[in-house]
């Protein structure tokens, strides 16, 4: 069994015979908490490629149980990859024997539990339920499972408490750790039939409703000498603080009660001064009020009833004093005694582990007042007070300290010197008030994430350590340019997200950022100064960038976007898998809101189509459109490739064709294209050809139907449209001006690479009244004094009909077009 306690992580382990390069694990689990709770005893492996596709519980548990056969023999591997912050994790590892069973006793107490908290199994029998795995209706997995096989006493050994993991029972037949799935029991109280496993040393019963108080807990922790390791989180305690629960759980090194909504006021000093706990969960209380205990070294201050003596002194006296108004109006000789109240001693006892997250948006203040004493702190390695009204300077930091995080308060000053805690690897300090210069942040060789985003602080970017991967310092008041040192020969830097919006930083646009930085993927730099051109930026660029976001907005860049940029992995089609294995959905370009100008790039419109389709994620691809000008010439695309553009409606650029200014979508752009076989060409000409005599034979050509010759060639191929049009020109002159005919000859496709036609002379789309949209075409000519026509063909609906329309502009000069022309094209035809 592994158990993550800090972090975000994902594990996997692999049985004896599989090779981890190779082959898919037999079972991956996370400890992220937005997946919902899975501890089956039959999890399937994972599918290959998928990382989640079994996954631990809320309570971050991984283990690999088995049903009807033991485990093999030999080598298993298990590798925990580090997401976020730097985790702690504890494996255990009991292999019990097929033999052991639930000792007679402890199995009617078990029965006594299924009894108590599996409401409506009674009104199940063996036969429909006894071999089903599924949650009956208003029955939990558990209780259709192991609850049936106690309730019935069926004696099968792998349906036995001691062999459904992660629980374990010792050789004798105690159950020495109880570990339920989440929502397994619906008690109408507390259980007190735990406390007759007597040799429990692990209880987890997690996100069961088991309403209950504090009270309640320690009368069946107090029959438990054993219990080092107690999660109630979620189960639905009330009631206030008390010292009840320590005082029974004399070995207790864990403790969690996060999520209890209804736990409400004050903590008493007796939960982080205990003895023998090591880890705190309280996270999620949304109803913790009041002041952190002020705790002293004194050995009278550190038993129980004196930390509760003190704690309800200070609630007695000085809660209002801990509000951040009430106390600046402290007398001088008040101040000084808090002060050395908080000089004298830990202010968290010997913790290693506290987790005291509030809620984030919660309109109560939560936890208040100053941060106790933590430089002497000397086993502190993990501390998380996120989402409170803790206010006052930030303390000296402990040495060991790993874990930081105080986001989300009111705390302010300058920051102290973080040299003194060389071993910091994730520090979060976002949205507090912290002023001043920021110091040398090199000095910590550990850091691994750094977030002091919505904050007060000013001067220029401090330096970095080379191991940081996460700097985050938006929305602050930093000035000056951003250039990242180069990075010595024999190392590199890991940095992966580079936040740096919001801030008054200015100076041209480094190419340090890209190349001292080559794992760099999130880079945001919106909302500043920043001036001059993009070219060094662009010329920097790698092919092996691995940049996928990036925001340049609200700036005062100019010239033109280099076609450098097209290299950017934001653009291009690229699988990207970043240092901590993980490879963000989005994918962004923002360089709306700045002074640059230009040519629209053209490289956008051919690598858009192409990235939609391979990375399967949302793209957001941003420019000025009012400040760039439609490109001349852009490759053809298919229409798979138009229609992909199609949704990137909000990208234009300006065009002119027509003496007229408007913005063109770029979708339009880039018309369909379609490369015809020899064999088809000639299919199609002689098909027109054919369809050209039966009119001879008819009767004279009306100049409406020379239209529809012309439209059908036009839309079919280009060598068979100039053929055609030819032989038509040549027999009938109802087209009276030529230049019209040359016109369309040498400009019908102004898409095509080498044309001299603008491509904002493009086509536009119309919607008719019926809601199906026509296309049509302007097609510029290269004499001013000649006329223009062009034409596309409409998608041919689904019942076989397609109307065609031909338009004709008149650019210059005169031109003229007889009759009009329609055509059912429900039969295999040509027009």
């Amino acid at each position: 069994m592994a158990r993550a306690v800090s972090g975000q992580i994902t594990m996997a382990l692999w049985a004896p015979g599989s090779d981890p390069y190779r082959s898919v694990p037999t079972q991956v689990g996370t400890n992220y908490m937005e997946w919902p709770g899975l501890r089956e005893a039959d999890q399937q492996p994972a599918a290959a490629g998928g990382g989640h596709a079994s996954i631990a519980s809320e309570q971050q548990y991984l283990f690999l149980a088995h049903k009807e056969k033991a485990l093999a023999v030999g080598q298993y591997i298990l590798v925990v990859h580090a997401d976020m912050g730097q985790p702690l994790v504890q494996v255990e590892v009991s292999t019990p024997s097929s033999m052991t069973q639930l000792v007679a006793d402890e199995q009617e107490v078990l029965k006594q539990l299924v009894g108590d908290c599996c409401p409506g199994l009674s009104a199940q029998t063996p036969s429909s339920s006894s071999s089903s795995s599924s949650t009956s209706e208003g029955l939990s997995g558990w209780c259709s499972s192991v609850g049936h096989a106690v309730t019935y006493d069926l004696r099968q050994w792998y349906a036995d408490i001691c062999h459904v993991a992660p629980n374990v029972c010792d050789q004798a037949g105690h159950l020495t750790r109880l570990v339920l799935p989440p929502y397994a029991l619906r008690c109408r109280e507390f259980p007190k039939a735990l406390a007759k496993f007597s040799k429990l040393s692990h209880l987890d019963i997690s996100y069961s409703s088991t309403p209950g108080n504090l009270a309640d807990v320690a009368a069946v922790v107090a029959r438990l000498p054993q219990l080092q390791q107690l999660h109630l989180r979620g189960v639905g305690l009330a009631g206030a603080f008390s010292c009840e629960l320590l005082q029974a759980g004399k070995k207790l090194r864990t403790l969690e009660l996060s999520d209890n909504d209804n736990l409400a006021g004050s903590l008493p000093g007796c939960f982080l001064e205990s003895a023998s706990l090591q880890e705190l969960q309280l996270a999620g209380l949304s109803r913790l009020r009041g002041p952190l205990p002020l705790l002293s070294s004194s050995e009278d201050a550190a038993t129980p009833a004196a930390a509760a003596a003190a704690a309800a002194a200070a609630a007695a006296g000085s809660s209002d004093a801990s509000m951040p108004k009430r106390r600046a109006l402290l007398g001088e000789p008040q101040q000084q005694q808090q002060q050395q109240q908080q000089q004298q001693g830990c202010g968290f006892g010997k913790l290693q582990y506290v987790n005291m997250a509030g809620v984030i948006g919660d309109q109560e203040p939560g936890l208040t007042g100053p941060l106790p004493s933590l430089a002497p702190c000397s086993t502190l390695l993990y501390l998380d007070l996120s989402g409170h009204a803790l206010s006052g300077p930030l303390p000296s930091l402990p040495q060991g300290l790993q874990f930081l995080n105080l986001s989300s308060n009111g705390l302010s000053q300058r920051l102290p010197q973080l040299a003194g805690s060389p071993s910091l690897q994730y520090l979060d300090l976002s949205f507090n008030r912290f002023s001043g210069v920021l110091e040398d942040m090199s000095v910590l060789p550990s850091l691994d994430w750094l977030d002091l985003s919505d904050n007060e602080l000013t001067g220029p970017l401090p330096a970095f350590p080379l191991a940081v991967r996460w700097i985050d310092l938006s929305n602050n008041q930093l000035a000056g340019a951003v250039e990242l040192p180069a990075v010595p020969a024999d190392s590199e830097r890991l940095l992966v997200l580079l936040n740096l919006s919001g801030n008054k930083l200015t100076g041209p646009l480094s190419s340090s950022v890209t190349s001292a930085a080559p794992h760099l993927s999130f880079l945001d730099l919106s909302h500043n100064g920043f001036s001059g051109s993009l070219a060094a930026f662009a010329d920097a660029l790698t092919p092996s960038n691995q940049l996928l976001q990036v925001n340049l907005s609200h700036n005062r860049l100019s010239g033109g976007v280099p076609a450098g940029l097209a290299s950017l992995a934001a653009v291009r089609p690229v699988m990207v898998t970043m240092k901590d294995g993980y490879t963000p959905v989005h994918r962004i370009l923002d360089l709306s809101n700045n002074e640059l100008q230009g040519v629209f790039p053209a490289w956008i419109i051919t690598n858009l189509p192409a990235l939609a389709s391979s990375c399967k994620c949302s793209i957001g691809i941003s420019l000025d459109a009012p400040r760039f000008t439609c490109p001349w010439a852009v490759p053809a695309t298919s229409r798979k490739a138009q229609e992909v553009l199609h949704g990137f409606e909000y990208l234009q650029c300006v065009s002119t064709a027509g003496g007229k200014r408007q913005q063109v979508p770029i979708w339009q752009l880039a018309g369909p294209s379609y490369q015809y076989t020899s064999r088809e060409r000639r299919k199609h000409y002689l098909a027109t050809l054919q369809a050209q005599q039966q009119q001879q034979h008819r009767g004279k050509l009306s100049g409406g139907a020379i239209a529809g010759i012309v439209i059908g060639v036009v839309g079919s191929a280009v060598m068979a449209a100039a053929a055609v049009l030819a032989v038509v020109m040549r027999r009938r002159s109802s087209l009276h001006d030529g230049k019209i005919a040359d016109a369309l000859l040498q400009h019908y496709d102004p898409y095509q690479p080498g044309s001299d036609t603008p491509l904002g002379a493009g086509p536009f789309l119309e919607a008719t009244p019926s809601g199906s949209p026509t296309y049509s075409a302007a097609a510029s000519a290269a004499s001013a004094s000649s006329s223009s026509a062009g034409s596309r063909r409409s998608s041919q609906s689904g019942d076989g009909m397609c109307e065609i329309a031909l338009v004709v502009k008149g650019v210059s000069g005169s031109g003229r077009v007889q009759g009009s022309a329609a055509k059912d094209l429900s039969k295999d035809g040509v027009v």
